[in-house]
């Protein structure tokens, strides 16, 4: 076992570690990049996956495959319905006066905060990592200019908007000797200038469980790419398969001196005129053949013929079964295979509570990702506009994803009551309002018969007595 450099007593410790700096660092993360003025990631193993290239087949991948999209969409909703809240640091006026703050300057966004969120996540769950740059504004009141008009006339800095910074508009990242990110390079149409963001002025998303501090995280997406490209192949090969059977196969037999090497410039191109027209037959499928003509039984060419080939009438392979186990993987990836229960002859709608809620939990480890990016925007923004005491500063939560039917819940409440290891207030009772949907109450919660005691005056106290 080695010896600690910092043991008390200095007896043991070595000569040359007695200079180290406890407070320096020393390794690096070990992150794959390589620069060439702009540093890149290369931390994907697969060549067709690496850089912009990458991006642009988990577009493909989430516009293209049904089920993907189907899961995209679900998560999509699950967040634009979470409520957010801003919650104080504490009880003293400072405090609640910080968090009422945050709240107006996320209303006074010149675009939705659903829109924001949703696309974070997205971009979380396909590229593995989304970005926004901070737009920030004086909030002087009503401007015809759109990037300083304000709800409000405090004079304070107030957010603007989070503008997106699409993925495959990065050209690379900054960072420093010791592998600390500092920004980021982004070439963008229309102009395809290279502008430099520095980490300041971005919110960087990612997905759960980066490794390295990579800021390109991981896709979603990522572990289902061999299941989506081998399900692409099949349906592809399917679709041609039953077009083939349906229309037959174009065949154009031509006299042999036309496929003959000794054919002249004119026939050579009467024969591609040929070929290209049998493979016009079939619009956007190569299919077709060019064969000698035939020879009749007095020996003589039988001249230009075409005709359809029928398709082969022999057993093709049952491709249904693998397309749906390739599905079932896709949604496996984003735990979603909750989507085929009760879609065969096995399953059932009753798995469904347990898998969503674990789809749920996922889904709201993002979220939480989510929430401590933007907390530390939030701390910006108090400093920005004077506020040094961190210990005021509130904190920005997102809401439940999905809320437990008040029937699996009521009986509980009702047991811990009665049983007095809980006791009603004001809290669960809002609470109970918010997961029943009814209206809250504008009255405390008097209940109890204590809330109705008056304490007694002195002079009761001394009659009584």
């Amino acid at each position: 076992m080695a010896e600690n450099p910092y043991t008390p007593g200095g007896n043991d410790v070595k000569e040359e570690d007695q200079n180290i700096d406890p407070y320096s660092q020393i390794g690096v993360t070990g992150l794959n990049r390589f620069s060439n003025g702009y540093t890149t990631i290369d931390e994907e193993w697969l060549s067709e996956l690496r850089g912009n290239n990458g991006v642009k087949i988990f577009r493909e991948m989430s516009d293209n495959n049904a089920t993907i999209g189907a899961v995209l969409f679900l998560i999509d909703s699950f967040v634009r319905k979470v409520a957010w809240e801003v919650d104080a640091a504490d009880e003293s006026p400072g405090a609640k006066a910080s968090a009422q703050f945050v709240e107006e300057c996320i209303d006074d966004l010149s675009q939705s905060w659903a829109n924001v969120m949703g696309e974070a996540v997205r971009g979380i769950c396909i590229y593995g990592w989304s970005t926004f740059e901070i737009v920030f504004k004086m909030r002087q009141g009503r401007n015809d200019d759109k990037s300083k008009s304000s709800i409000y006339s405090d004079n304070k800095i107030g957010w603007c908007k989070f503008s997106p910074r699409s993925q495959d508009t990065n050209y690379g990242w900054e960072f420093s000797e010791s592998g600390e990110l500092l920004g980021m390079y982004q070439m963008a149409p229309p102009n395809y200038g290279i502008n430099y963001i520095p980490l300041e002025k971005l919110l960087l998303f990612r997905s759960v469980g980066v490794m390295k501090d990579n800021p390109e995280g991981r896709s979603l997406l990522r572990n289902c790419f061999v299941s989506y490209s081998i399900q692409k192949k099949i349906q592809i090969s399917e679709a041609i398969g039953i077009s083939r059977n349906l229309s037959g196969l174009p065949v154009m037999t031509v006299p042999l001196r036309l496929l003959s090497d000794s054919a002249t410039s004119a026939e050579k191109k009467l024969l591609e005129n040929f070929q290209s027209m049998v493979s016009r037959v079939k619009s956007d499928e190569y299919a077709g053949l060019v064969l000698p003509s035939e020879v009749t039984q007095d020996g003589n060419a039988s001249g230009y013929k075409f005709q359809l080939m029928s398709g082969s009438s022999g057993k093709t392979a049952e491709t249904t079964p693998v397309i749906e186990r390739l599905e079932k993987a896709i949604a496996r990836s984003f735990l979603a295979d909750f989507l085929f229960l009760g879609s065969g002859t096995t399953g059932s709608w009753a798995l469904s509570s347990t898998k969503t809620n674990m789809f749920s939990q996922a889904l709201g480890g993002f979220l939480s990702a989510v929430v401590e990016v933007l907390n530390v925007a939030v701390e910006q923004l108090m400093r920005m506009n004077g506020n040094l005491d961190a210990a005021t500063y509130p904190k920005i939560r997102h809401g439940d994803l999905e809320k437990m039917p008040l029937e699996e819940i009521s009986g509980p409440i009702a047991q811990m009551v009665s049983a007095g290891i809980i006791t009603p207030d004001d809290e669960l009772e809002k609470w109970v309002r918010e997961l029943a949907g009814a209206p809250q109450s504008e009255n405390a919660f008097l209940s109890r018969p204590q809330d109705f005691a008056v304490e007694p005056t002195d002079e009761e106290q001394a009659a009584g007595e």
